[in-house]
């Protein structure tokens, strides 16, 4: 046995450390040996890198990756909340099903819009989930993306960051589901936001003037029955007053009316690549009703409207952004239309894309998904590379650092320069 661990302390001598008997030139690093190792080295990586780009895109679609997507949005949307003062939401299973219902659906149905073409949206299917809403929301986004991606997009979207920070909203639900979009395989994501609506009865004061009257009339607290109906309204029962309690002099009466509100029937984006690193984008939307102005925003962009010529309610407006389709679309969401009426009241609300690019996802998003989203079915063959890479680099580090420091007399370029290029690749597959 000694004799054994001998011969291996006497081998392992000769390979890494430099000394007389080797004539200060390790083993490992012998510059023929070197090319070897780093081709074997450089072949394994690439077999590594080659099984993601052979995963199919529906494997980011698979359990494991749905629920970390899925956690990990509902983190990230409750740390932009708590960071802006708003509460964290609660996960509603409810809430859940009904944006893993809206996901199927856009799968299904081949649209991406808040609404299908039956008119059914996120209050219709969070209805049929039996969530019994005082409110309801939604973001979408489409894409083989990160959950962070798609946080960081949503907040730079102000329909989208309202939702997130609307401090109205208590519960939410998110969904992730797999499907293609126009033939290209890509991913459904949906979150929808709520507030549960409780069924209660408040008692309201009613403040009268002072005359003996009013007095007999009305009494001065009435219980108002709040509870809600079905359809979200609030159904308020009054006491019924046959006969005025007092005289308004006329010379109190004032009458006002409330400004027409403009109404959206349809609004739609249009996109074309202008250049190779730039988008022509086009926003289009039928606008009932006196405004002031309108303006849709596309990736940070601002799109004037316009009223089109011989027409009393369709407004368009064009810009070129500067950027290509590929990163517009890298994540899809919708974009966000703001409407300033008559009274000077600004509406802001989503508007689709017609036809959004569905990119495929390139090489280095599929390994960085893959790394992250797949710790079962990827995670294994990746962490056992890694381990080799890290071991490996280890010992040549050593075997270089001491051929560099000791005897620094006695250096060997053609060690040095051949070793030092294996440690960087080495050190590069091991992090990458």
């Amino acid at each position: 046995m000694r004799t054994y661990l001998d011969h291996a302390h006497h081998l392992c001598r000769l390979a890494v450390i430099p000394h007389a008997e080797n004539d200060y030139r390790p083993h490992i690093l012998h510059p023929k040996r070197t090319v070897r190792y780093i081709a074997a080295f450089s072949v394994m990586k690439i077999v590594v890198l080659g099984l993601v780009v052979l995963l199919p895109a529906s494997i980011f679609a698979a359990p494991e990756a749905v629920q970390m997507q899925e956690q990990e949005l509902i983190r990230l949307v409750n740390d932009v909340r708590v960071a802006s003062g708003a509460d964290a939401l609660t996960a509603d299973a409810r809430l859940a099903q009904s944006a893993y219902t809206k996901s199927a659906d856009m799968a299904a149905r081949q649209y991406f819009a808040h609404t299908n073409a039956d008119g059914e949206g996120p209050d219709t299917f969070a209805a049929r989930a039996g969530y019994p809403y005082s409110v309801i929301g939604e973001n979408l986004a489409m894409g083989f993306v990160s959950a962070h991606e798609v946080v960081s997009a949503w907040q730079r979207s102000p329909t989208h960051a309202q939702n997130i920070r609307d401090a109205l909203y208590e519960d939410t639900g998110v969904s992730v589901v797999g499907g293609t979009f126009h033939g290209e395989p890509t991913v459904f994501m949906a979150q929808h936001f709520g507030r549960e609506r409780h069924n209660t009865t408040a008692t309201t004061a009613i403040v009268l003037p002072p005359t003996e009257s009013a007095s007999a009339a009305v009494a001065d607290k009435v219980e108002i029955d709040t509870t809600a109906d079905e359809s979200g309204k609030k159904m308020v029962a009054l006491p019924v007053v046959t006969q005025p309690p007092f005289a308004i002099p006329e010379e109190n009466v004032r009458v006002t009316t409330t400004p027409e509100q403009p109404t959206t029937q349809s609004t739609t984006l249009t996109w074309t690549r202008a250049d190779n690193n730039i988008t022509e984008v086009t926003a289009i939307a039928h606008i009932a009703g006196p405004i002031v102005g309108a303006r849709a925003q596309v990736h940070g962009s601002d799109i004037p409207l316009f009223l089109r010529a011989e027409t009393t309610d369709i407004y368009t407006g064009t810009a070129n952004i500067d950027a290509p389709p590929e990163d517009i679309f890298r994540v899809v969401i919708p974009g966000t239309l703001s409407i300033t009426s008559a009274d000077g009241n600004t509406v802001e609300q989503s508007i689709p894309w017609a036809s959004p690019l569905v990119a495929r996802p390139s090489f280095g998003m599929k390994y960085a998904q893959a790394k992250t989203l797949l710790p079962q079915t990827f995670g294994p063959t990746l962490r056992a590379s890694q381990f080799v890479f890290a071991i490996a680099f280890i010992i040549f580090a050593l075997a270089w650092v001491t051929n560099l420091v000791i005897e620094i007399r006695r250096q060997h370029l053609d060690l040095l320069i051949p070793g030092g290029a294996l440690v960087l690749l080495l050190g590069i597959f091991w992090l990458v």
